[in-house]
């Protein structure tokens, strides 16, 4: 049984993937969890993606609407849905996590800073339920957090 649920974002296929056979309506489905399994359709590669790491935990990618000149999303390969449950993935996860964005700031070249952000619930405009961390860098970020 496959759930689908709205997606975050609507696209140009073929500028999204240098094809246009209607396959992909849209690119970010994180919400799309096959058979209530972690791993979403775009950490199988059933979704194509700007892949920028991965391994056995954690799996980023560049976001297709960038807020910054770099914009990578960061999710487990298991599922929690924010930010707010981390807490229950198992440690090695969690210290994945952090180690990623490390490695991945490190290849990005952000050695001047960059911003981590989750968005938790809806009064924070969450519209992903699968936690995704936002890494953003590569400009001088604006001091308001809101």
């Amino acid at each position: 049984h496959t759930r689908n649920f709205a997606p975050l974002y609507d696209i140009d296929e073929e500028a999204a993937t240098g094809t246009s056979n209607g396959a992909l309506t849209y690119y970010f489905y994180l919400n799309n969890i096959i058979e209530g399994k972690a791993n979403c359709k775009i950490i199988q590669g059933d979704i194509p993606s700007a892949k920028v790491y991965e391994d056995e935990y954690c799996f980023a990618f560049r976001d297709i609407n960038p807020q910054a000149p770099t914009h990578i999303l960061l999710v487990p390969k298991m599922h929690v849905a924010n930010i707010g449950e981390a807490c229950t993935l198992p440690a090695e996860v969690q210290t994945a996590l952090f180690a990623a964005i490390e490695k991945i700031a490190a290849a990005e070249k952000l050695e001047n800073g960059f911003r981590v952000v989750s968005n938790c619930g809806k009064d924070a405009c969450q519209s992903v339920n699968h936690l995704h961390l936002h890494i953003l860098g590569g400009k001088q970020m604006s001091e308001s957090m809101s």
